[in-house]
């Protein structure tokens, strides 16, 4: 049934017990009207659709043909009656209204009453929080092939198992995973912030492409595939407790890599005579890192806080357990202090540290 909306913004209620399809091109358009009933309703066409009304019906809500649906609370799409969200062929936008309030929260991977309901990306999902700040406690993905695009200031939180098998792409504000993308096949971080949120929540096999965005470990450890530079990034381990990245390979291309809030000093590894991972220095660890050149090495930046306390002019590259990581490079102005240093650490890593202290 084609939408007549032109009738329904003037007010009255909208019953469907079949399917409900809005087929609009339009920029922006406003259905005011509630709508109750056990059938579903389709967003497709291209355009902005915006519902504003507590919502009863109880069918699945599908977004299509790269559409956008501007909600301003879970009741907008049934509340307490939510059937579930599909993001379907072409993918689609779920945009919230700025500051909203009054229709409920902007959870979607659940209803009202918390009862987990179906989210199902057989396209791409973009959800554009729209300076919210919004969290999905159940998974969402549903097994599906699309990705899921977080764009727009604010956050989304992602709590759940999310299952999808697309890529997950940053491309504003934050994205915090608590939960797990298990099965995502490639993170891209164009702008904005992928902040993890516990342990192990990234696939380890998934490509990260940083494209002029953050990377942000939240105190957190993960171990994932290779990492590309398309622009210049960073890579910032936060406060808290020292964290572990591992990934494959690096290509930096002509970026520059900065490394944030690093907690270790102008040694490297373990000259504390500590192990990996045991929580006193912040690591970036490569499995399969071929000899990185000198121009390389300038191109890779290590601060003490957010970018304003360098640690050295450049990064220094070591082996550890079979694997590359990498470290700052002291100034030649502080080498005599760290060679003082040497006498307190064992013969091994008194060989790392002058080779590196040779190269500054």
């Amino acid at each position: 049934m084609a939408a007549r909306p032109e009738r329904w913004a003037r007010g009255g209620l909208v019953t469907t017990n079949a399917s409900l399809i809005f087929n609009r091109s339009d920029a922006a358009y406003t259905v005011a009207n509630g709508i109750n009933g056990s059938g579903t309703v389709g967003i497709q066409g291209g355009g902005t659709i915006t519902f504003t009304a507590a919502n009863g019906y109880t069918g699945l809500t599908t977004i299509s043909g790269g559409s956008t649906l501007n909600i301003n609370g879970q009741f907008a799409l049934g509340g307490s009656v939510y059937g579930g969200l599909t993001f379907g062929t072409g993918g689609g936008t779920l945009q919230y209204a700025t500051a909203f309030s009054g229709n409920g929260s902007g959870a979607i991977s659940q209803n009202a009453v918390g009862v987990a309901k179906p989210v199902t990306f057989t396209g791409t999902a973009t959800i554009d929080t729209n300076g919210n700040n919004v969290t999905y406690a159940n998974s969402v993905g549903n097994s599906g092939a699309g990705g899921l695009t977080k764009t727009g200031a604010g956050s989304l939180a992602l709590n759940g198992m999310n299952t999808y098998t697309g890529v997950t792409t940053v491309s504003n504000g934050t994205l915090q995973v608590s939960g797990s993308l298990s099965a995502t096949t490639a993170v891209n971080i164009n702008a904005g912030t992928l902040l993890l949120g516990a342990n192990n929540v990234i696939n380890d096999a998934a490509a990260v492409t940083l494209g002029g965005g953050t990377m942000n470990t939240g105190g957190f450890s993960d171990t994932l595939g290779a990492l590309t530079l398309t622009a210049n990034s960073t890579i910032d381990f936060g406060a808290g407790n020292a964290s572990e990245l591992t990934f494959t390979t690096l290509t930096l291309g002509s970026n520059s890599l900065n490394i944030w809030n690093w907690t270790a000093t102008n040694l490297p590894a373990d000259a504390d005579g500590g192990v990996a991972g045991d929580g006193l220095r912040d690591r970036l660890v490569f499995t399969t890192l071929g000899s990185l050149s000198a121009t390389e090495l300038s191109q890779i930046h290590f601060f003490s806080d957010a970018g304003s306390t360098a640690l050295g002019s450049e990064a220094g590259q070591i082996s550890f357990g079979g694997n590359q990581e990498l470290v700052p490079v002291p100034e030649p102005t502080t080498i005599f202090g760290a060679l003082a240093l040497l006498g307190l650490v064992g013969y091994r890593e008194r060989r790392r540290l002058g080779a590196l202290l040779r190269r500054a």
